[in-house]
């Protein structure tokens, strides 16, 4: 053998040598690839499994069912695929007469559904009976509505409702089963129709009170009541239909005796007799009225008095004890009258008060207020302004007479001197 035999050789055998020398590095490649392919198909698997244990737990307990119900179209394919109107089942199917009932798990509650049974269930305690006392108070002679604004009892209604005796006249059930209480003292206000009772109770479960100066027409109105004196605690729901409303009231056919209210809410909440007094709620549980009257032989046509008038009565309560009725001494109308060939919006005036504030600033009959304490009654009444002043308060009032404007000044007086 000659040389280049040997070194031939000698390159095969270092040749065989690093390919058997790299072989195992292979393997284990090979071994660490198909270690992490086979913890990723365990994890996909695991993956799959847990994500089908949790679809088949919302599926079987509804879940899943009401909220493919609430994406999909009514009356569509799928509508009736998931039987969003309740599965349907024969009751007594082998009887003479049978009758058909629906799952109530499948039973959809919407948004509007459950705000309301919310709010009810939240506030119907709080909403209570005005009776008149006497004889057996038995639940026939609840006449009206009220509502406790104040745990150690105070309770708010309409001054219509008690305005035929006293306090002795008067008791109040709070809750169905509860005893009746007897009304220890009333506070009126005859010019807002509005009365605070207060009663010999505490610890009572309060409603909150809203701003009725935020309330928007459109939204959701819960009225709580007990119309026709009988049906306690009766839930009517509707919208605000309007706001700042005036209304005329009569207490006769012939309107010899009719006040008007202004700034008040209208909404399409059913409230019948009985229900005066009683609270107007928002979604969220407040009340923004008082409700306190609805228009005979018409439908959907109800009237509640902003709650804020209550919230002021009740700083007086507490301020000076009983109510501070500013007083100016007129009755009026509020219309468009035309003044220098424009309209504009005044209060005539129908009546002045014998030696009121307006008798003795030489307000007259047929006077038209224009303007009061620098305010146009184009932007707001005069009720609320007059409301709105202070006691002692010296302001000026514009109106115009024969054609011409005339600026008088008033003091302000308190309503109770003239009672």
């Amino acid at each position: 053998m000659d040389k280049k035999d040997i070194e031939f050789q000698d390159e095969v055998t270092q040749t065989n040598s690093s390919i058997s020398e790299e072989t195992p590095s292979v393997e284990v490649k090979h071994k660490s690839s198909f270690k992490k392919l086979l913890i990723k198909l365990i994890l996909f698997f695991l993956s799959i499994g847990i994500l089908a244990s949790l679809i088949g737990f919302l599926w079987l307990g509804g879940y899943m069912n009401t909220w493919l119900c609430s994406t999909v179209q009514e009356e569509s394919v799928l509508w009736d695929r998931f039987s969003c109107d309740g599965k349907t089942s024969v009751v007594d199917g082998n009887e003479d007469y049978s009758y058909e009932e629906k799952d109530d798990q499948n039973i959809m509650v919407t948004d509007l559904e459950s705000v309301v049974t919310k709010v009810v269930a939240e506030s119907s305690d709080s909403v209570v009976g005005i009776g008149i006392a006497g004889g057996t108070n038995a639940a026939d002679q609840i006449i009206g509505s009220g509502f406790v604004v104040s745990s150690n009892g105070l309770v708010v209604t309409n001054q219509h409702v008690v305005s035929g005796g006293d306090a002795t006249d008067f008791f109040v059930v709070v809750g169905e089963e509860s005893d009746p209480i007897q009304v220890e003292k009333i506070y009126r206000d005859e010019v807002n129709d509005i009365a605070l009772l207060k009663l010999p109770k505490t610890d009572l479960k309060v409603l909150p009170l809203g701003d009725s100066t935020n309330i928007k027409v459109g939204q959701t109105a819960i009225a709580i009541g007990n119309p026709l004196g009988s049906l306690s605690n009766t839930v009517t729901v509707g919208s605000i239909s309007a706001l700042n409303r005036e209304v005329e009231l009569s207490d006769d056919y012939y309107r010899f005796s009719s006040r008007t209210h202004f700034d008040v809410i209208q909404t399409d909440a059913a409230i019948n007799p009985g229900n005066s007094g009683g609270p107007l709620l928002n979604s969220n549980g407040e009340v923004v009225g008082v409700n306190f009257a609805t228009i005979s032989g018409a439908d959907n046509l109800s009237f509640a008095l902003p709650i804020n008038l209550v919230k002021q009565r009740i700083q007086e309560l507490n301020e000076f004890g009983d109510f501070r009725l500013p007083f100016l001494g007129v009755e009026y109308q509020r219309r468009l009258v035309f003044y220098k060939n424009e309209g504009v919006v005044g209060a005539i005036v129908m009546n002045v008060v014998e030696n009121s504030p307006a008798a003795t600033a030489g307000i007259v009959e047929g006077d038209v207020i224009v303007q009061f304490a620098g305010k146009d009654l184009e932007d707001e009444s005069l009720l609320n302004l007059i409301q709105r002043s202070k006691i002692g308060e010296e302001v000026d009032i514009v109106v115009i007479r024969d054609g011409e404007s005339e600026t008088i000044k008033v003091t302000i007086a308190d309503r109770n001197e003239f009672n």
